[in-house]
């Protein structure tokens, strides 16, 4: 008997065990690799791992240089109509310092000819809301325009990183310095656009600090250093007849009047907050000497949600502003 109770309490203790292996391997957090890029876009109820650097690459994602790890991606659909957006969002990690290095969408046909490309800073960017990572991970959106004649058929999305002050790429893994991500169909029957609700723009409010010798109003924005002021309600506005002007390309420039407290040039950036655009361009002239007043011209590539940054000195102002063009 003694033989029979010993036997019956080891298959208990084994029992016991796989109950418990069971329980803690059905609820662990899924790894990413098992997850791959396809599924990602509906992934979004799994609870991220704490550390975004310990995650194995899903397939086709690839560390680059190893500065900057591309984590996933999302993608509406994999079926376009020619002239159609394809809108990507990617969630990155990098080691380097905030700016450094650009990434580009490559979209190539079957002979590997390049039919549409977009390049955008590696740098956070407001889109369509995204909580599955945890604090440390880079969130882009990016959108590549197929061109309106394109041919229907198969092709591939890729991407890559490069540092945009030399252009040279990042050497990914698999010794490339491009990475696959999925392939792309084109037909007329795809998808046209992605109806994505804009986030609301929160524009800065005037605080009414006037310049050095200048007449009191609430318009003026100011810290005691620099100063400027902001459009009523915090909006831009262009409209026939109005002031401002609309170039060719659709940009939209305005003169913009600046007050520096401190000596230095005054300098000038800005990016589009709610959705991708290439950055802001300032036309600072020359002759205002070191103080003092700073005529320019600020030109929008879009309409949109824009951040405004002047400097001069050690000096710094930013204000948030909407830039919307009415056609009457």
């Amino acid at each position: 008997m003694k033989p029979k109770s010993i036997t019956l309490g080891v298959i208990v203790v084994i029992l016991a065990l796989l109950v418990a292996v069971f329980f803690f391997t059905t609820n662990q957090p899924r790894d990413p690799a098992d997850i791959g890029a396809a599924s990602l876009v509906t992934s979004a109820t799994q609870p991220p791992l704490t550390n975004p650097d310990d995650w194995p690459a899903p397939s086709g994602l690839a560390t680059f240089g190893n500065q900057v790890k591309l984590l996933a991606f999302d993608l509406p659909a994999n079926r376009f109509a020619p002239g159609a957006p394809i809108e990507v969002i990617l969630y990155w990690q990098s080691q380097a310092v905030p700016n450094t290095y650009s990434f580009f969408l490559h979209l190539i046909d079957a002979n590997n000819q390049l039919v549409s490309q977009a390049d955008m800073p590696l740098e956070n960017r407001a889109c369509a809301a995204v909580s599955r990572f945890s604090a440390g991970v880079v969130v882009t959106c990016a959108s590549l325009l197929l061109p309106a004649d394109l041919a229907e058929g198969e092709y591939q999305l890729l991407t890559g990183v490069y540092n945009p002050a030399s252009g040279q790429r990042l050497i990914a893994t698999g010794d490339q310095n491009t990475v696959g991500l999925t392939p792309v169909t084109v037909a007329k029957d795809g998808l046209t656009s992605v109806a994505t609700p804009l986030p609301p723009c929160a524009v800065t409010e005037p605080n009414g600090s006037a310049p050095p010798g200048e007449q009191p109003s609430p318009e003026y924005l100011g810290n005691g250093q620099l100063w400027t002021v902001l459009w009523p309600d915090g909006k831009v506005i262009f409209e026939p007849g109005g002031p401002g002007t609309i170039g060719e390309d659709g940009s939209l420039g305005m003169k913009w009047g600046w007050w520096r407290g401190v000596n230095g040039q005054l300098t000038i950036e800005g990016r589009r907050l709610d959705a991708p655009a290439p950055p802001l361009q300032a036309d600072i002239p020359a002759g205002y000497g070191e103080t003092g007043f700073q005529a320019t011209g600020l030109i929008f590539p879009t309409e949109g949600c824009w951040q405004v940054t002047g400097k001069a000195g050690e000096a710094e102002l930013t204000f948030v502003t909407l830039v919307v063009k009415q056609d009457k």
